[in-house]
């Protein structure tokens, strides 16, 4: 169950190397299954990727890159 505060936080990520819906739906799909994750956006327009909930930073950075898809928070 998610606290109503965590529902109000929200973080940005300039995502490198996406060309692609299919690049889109990998990124969307990986930050959806991080713990405290609500909701997802991922724009492959402006490479950002907005997280709704309490993730940790580094988490997201580390799954991404993994993926190929070196990312830094926005502050």
């Amino acid at each position: 169950m998610h606290r109503i505060e965590d529902s109000l936080m929200s973080d940005k990520y300039k995502v490198e190397n996406m060309k692609c819906n299919g690049c889109v739906s990998t990124v969307k799909v990986a930050l959806d299954g991080l713990p405290g994750s609500n909701t997802v956006s991922v724009d492959l327009t402006s490479g950002i990727a907005e997280i709704n909930g309490e993730v940790d930073p580094r988490e997201v950075e580390k799954v991404l890159a993994s993926l190929g898809y070196p990312a830094k928070k926005i502050p």
